[in-house]
């Protein structure tokens, strides 16, 4: 739940990464927990991690770069760390980390805004262009758009060239609206958590759905928000220069939904078996989580 704390100790004795290996080692200049970090923590054996640094997310100055990697010492850089449970997580002094999860950070982001990017961005852009399909001319639904994943999803979509809607709480429209959203729905308006006025034309090709999760707490908006997605049946027409209605949707395919959580365990079982089979999908209809 919500009110769960996270037990942090922090470790003196831990041994500083040497060079010698092929990957980069990284002083940490900031880093970022992410709800994996401390979810991974309450599950058995996997979850001991008592001479362990905890921590995807980094950013920070490489200290040794191995011949042929793209860094030097010296260079500014955010990413992943090694890999989440190996000897060096990204909330430590030093870390290792593979240079092929790494980019040089940009002179106009500080280090703490970089290290909130890796997972987060991954995250946001694997779910719309890899999973959502989206591409440019689409409409696109981000719950939760004023979150850490949904403000990504957010700027994302629209550098793909979406009409994006989002939905976030009345106090954070404006900041929402900012960062490029076409609609902005509060869900703490009287109309609730959906808007109640989506015309069959403004349907969704992708529904980013950031917000549900097994917690009680937070609104279960799969079936609220399922029948707003676009079906091949639904139209998408606009007038050309010359004022005639075009078929600007092409062949058509139904909407996706794609959640990083679910309040059902089934859906990440399912979501696992076709991950590692590679041919078994038993998830449910136009449902990625």
């Amino acid at each position: 739940s919500h009110t769960d704390v996270l037990d942090v100790r922090l470790k003196t004795d831990l041994q500083t990464p040497t060079p010698g290996s092929t990957l980069v080692i990284i002083e940490v200049m900031a880093a970022a927990l992410n709800p994996v970090d401390f979810k991974i923590r309450t599950i058995p054996t996997v979850g001991k991690m008592d001479d362990k640094a905890i921590g995807w997310d980094l950013s920070g100055k490489v200290v040794h770069a191995p011949p042929g990697c793209g860094f030097e010492a010296g260079d500014e850089v955010f990413g992943f760390s090694k890999r989440i449970g190996e000897k060096h997580g990204s909330v430590a002094q030093f870390v290792e980390a593979d240079p092929r999860y790494l980019a040089k950070k940009p002179t106009s982001v500080s280090h703490i805004e970089a290290a909130m990017l890796p997972l987060a961005g991954c995250t946001a852009l694997q779910s719309l262009r890899d999973h959502g399909k989206v591409k440019a001319g689409d409409n696109v639904l981000v719950i939760g758009g004023s979150g850490g994943t949904g403000m990504l999803g957010v700027q994302i979509a629209k550098i793909l060239g979406c009409k994006v809607t989002a939905i976030c709480s009345a106090k954070n429209i404006p900041l929402v609206q900012g960062l490029g959203a076409d609609i902005v729905h509060a869900y703490d308006s009287p109309q609730g958590p959906m808007p109640t006025d989506i015309a069959d034309e403004d349907t969704f090709d992708c529904i980013f759905d950031t917000v549900t999760s097994p917690d009680n707490v937070d609104t279960d908006y799969e079936p609220i928000a399922r029948p707003f997605l676009r079906t091949k049946r639904d139209p998408r027409t606009e007038l050309d220069a010359s004022g005639l209605e075009v078929d600007v949707a092409g062949p058509g395919r139904d909407g996706i939904y794609v959640a990083i959580n679910s309040k059902s365990k089934w859906d990440w079982a399912f979501a696992i078996v076709a991950k590692y089979s590679g041919f078994l999908d038993l998830q449910r209809r136009n449902y990625k989580p």
